[in-house]
């Protein structure tokens, strides 16, 4: 396979279904995480829960672009890493790209929580 017919060193499918794979999982984080707030503070009915479906998917289908996108870069880290010794600064690397797994997992969830605030002091200001 020729350089020009991949993207970011993959060919065009996996990279595609790496990207929906990605993006489907922000997309359930994000509405797991915000009806779960919405549901705990007591006001699943509102303007918040709504706009968290609606245009909430968007929204969490843009953030995720950014965390693919540095997700790509850990793939290649990764598969560079897998080749060297277990030096320090391998171990260095891998406790890195942990931390970025548990800020990616948590990213939607935060969002979604922040996106719910914002919406009710929106809705408080103009209401």
């Amino acid at each position: 396979m020729n350089e020009g017919s991949t993207i970011a060193g993959l060919d065009a499918e996996t990279y595609n279904t790496l990207a929906s794979q990605h993006s489907k999982n922000s997309i359930f984080l994000w509405l797991l995480g915000g009806t779960a707030y919405v549901v705990w503070s007591g006001s699943f009915l509102s303007l918040a829960t709504a706009l968290l479906f609606i245009p909430g998917i968007f929204i969490a289908s843009l953030l995720s672009m950014l965390a693919f996108l540095i997700n790509l870069k850990k793939r290649r880290s990764l598969i560079a890493i897998h080749g060297w010794s277990s030096g320090p600064l391998a171990l260095l690397k891998l406790a890195g790209w942990s931390l970025w797994s548990l800020i990616d997992f948590a990213l939607p969830l935060a969002a979604a929580v922040g996106f719910v605030e914002v919406v009710r002091a929106a809705q408080e200001s103009l209401f």
